[in-house]
């Protein structure tokens, strides 16, 4: 587990386990608000509110780097009392900004950035954020990044 500030730049380092490639890549998140948008469509408005956070990401490696080492399934989020709050997005609604980061494979030097909105319990208040560097939270190998808000 590694603390990060907000704004922090900070090292992802993955090997494919298929084709063996290494992903290198350094992120920063930053600029964070919670946005209380709802779907425009009735039956998909859920009681959710999002953590709207700003995502830029550098292929620093050699290689191209995979399409999906930051998306919005690799965060949990939680409140000051240290309760999960953020909220599957595969059950609730989505919205669609335009500003929305779009994963992307990056070749080397390759930037990508936009924000990131992760839905979260109505009302709540985050007070921290875990990125995980694994396709699977739960994966023995993922490494685990703490940002405090």
């Amino acid at each position: 587990m590694y603390n990060v500030e907000l704004g922090e730049e900070f090292l992802y380092h993955r090997m494919g386990a298929v084709n063996k490639s290494t992903t290198k890549l350094e992120i920063t998140l930053s600029d964070y608000e919670i946005v209380k948008e709802k779907s425009a469509v009735d039956s998909l408005r859920e009681d959710v509110d999002y953590l709207k956070l700003y995502a830029l990401v550098e292929n620093v490696g050699d290689e191209n780097s995979h399409d999906m080492a930051i998306h919005e399934y690799s965060f949990n989020i939680y409140d000051a009392n240290g309760k999960e709050i953020s909220v599957s997005t595969l059950t609730t609604q989505r919205i669609t900004p335009e500003d929305e980061f779009k994963p992307a494979e990056l070749r080397p030097g390759g930037k990508n950035e936009g924000f990131l909105y992760i839905t979260i319990e109505e009302g709540s208040v985050p007070a921290e954020i875990i990125f995980y560097d694994a396709m699977s939270k739960t994966a023995a190998h993922a490494n685990q990044y703490v940002v405090k808000l």
